[in-house]
């Protein structure tokens, strides 16, 4: 009989009013202070983030400065602190990469994913894991975290918005639909501000009604995309996840002009190129399991040896030094040599290295930073670059 195959499980980590809340962090005097962080949009100061205090007295995102401090006049408003929001979220990538080496960065600097299976440890109880992950944000970046687990990332990314601050929603396997067709378009997943603004204008308020929409007038009204908002709708994922590619073996090699029996300089060519390949190991911050030494003879052919590893350098030199003497042993006139490290391990230190250097984690900070770039090119255009005071009276 055949085994069944792992059922994919996502859990995804969404860091609650991010920019707000390492800005309170920050400043303990703030503790429990509504906290609104701005941006310029269409020449308009707006809320670009809000903490929970801020919340709790109405003010959202994208409400204008002005109507944030009508509901609250003590509000303290700042600009976006670029470097402090990489620096959190540089932390917050390595903190879940301490617990899984499956995580995926989101399009965002506060959101990631987790890919669990039925083999994995966090399969039996993936809620316990989440809780576990939900702690460790609390103690160690004093940020709060809500958390969705599903079969997709889609309904996964809906589910975490379900319970704000900290909670923990989890959706059955099977039960995809019944939780998305009740939640506002606001919880789908990916949808745009204007899709959804016109879907509202055709009476399409939920996830729901919009899964029963034909995929003909989709596709009418929003082109190819039409089939994605469907798919979604119905909970399935449009893309694969794809994980960041990783080298799978460094090599350093080297022809020389004619073939030579000088062990003098054939020793000395090895030694060359392996130092090359360590280096670039070592950058890496990998450590591989082989070392592969290749050699080409008079006549064309290849000849190599290789030899085990352990994580010191004396094995390096040891087994290099083991494959060296085998091949000169073997071949009298070398035409070329090439020094190969095989089976690279990720060390503890690489993977979250790995995805801070991602696609979506960079273009996450392009779009923050030219969010934020927005106030100083409009006062640069006025003549004057204002400064904000520390505690944000907005200017």
């Amino acid at each position: 009989m055949k085994p069944s195959p792992l059922i994919k499980r996502y859990i995804h980590v969404r860091l609650n009013s991010f920019l707000a809340s390492i800005v309170e962090r920050e400043n303990p005097k703030l503790q429990g202070r509504p906290i609104v962080i701005s941006e310029m949009h269409n020449n308009e100061e707006r809320v670009l983030s809000c903490n929970i205090p801020a919340k709790k007295l109405g003010i959202q995102k994208g409400d204008t400065i002005l109507q944030a401090k009508k509901r609250c006049t003590w509000v303290a408003v700042f600009p976006s602190d670029i470097e402090l929001a990489k620096t959190y979220a540089k932390e917050f990538i390595a903190l879940l990469c301490r617990f899984s080496t499956k995580v995926y960065p989101h399009n965002r600097l506060d959101e990631a994913y987790i890919e669990l299976d039925v083999s994995g440890i966090a399969a039996s109880s993936p809620e316990e894991f989440a809780a576990t992950i939900q702690r460790s944000i609390k103690v160690q970046l004093g940020l709060n975290a809500s958390i969705g687990i599903a079969r997709t990332r889609s309904v996964a990314w809906s589910a975490a918005l379900h319970k704000q601050p900290e909670g923990i929603t989890s959706v059955p396997i099977g039960s995809e639909r019944a939780f998305l067709y009740p939640l506002p378009l606001t919880q789908l997943y990916s949808l745009g501000q204007r899709s959804r603004e016109y879907l509202l204008s055709h009476g399409i308020r939920t996830i729901g009604q919009l899964a029963a929409c034909s995929s003909n007038w989709l596709v009418e009204q929003f082109g190819s995309a039409g089939y994605e908002l469907l798919q979604l709708g119905h909970g399935q994922d449009i893309k694969e996840v794809k994980t960041p590619t990783l080298q799978k073996s460094i090599s350093r090699s080297l022809r020389f002009e004619a073939p030579t029996s000088n062990p003098a300089l054939i020793e000395t060519t090895v030694a060359h190129l392996s130092e090359k390949a360590l280096r670039t190991l070592q950058k890496q911050g990998r450590r591989a399991e082989t070392v592969v030494l290749q050699v080409t003879d008079i006549y064309g052919r290849s000849h190599q040896s290789h030899a085990k590893l352990s994580s010191s350098r004396n094995s390096f030199q040891k087994g290099l030094y083991s494959v060296f003497r085998h091949l000169t042993a073997q071949v009298s006139a070398i035409r070329s040599i090439a020094v190969q490290l095989h089976t690279l391990l990720e060390t503890p230190q690489e993977q979250p290295n790995r995805v801070w250097q991602s696609q979506p984690v960079q273009s996450a900070i392009l779009g923050l930073e030219w969010r934020s770039g927005q106030r100083a090119r409009k006062a640069a255009r006025s003549g004057s670059l204002v400064q904000l005071p520390l505690l944000g009276m907005s200017a």
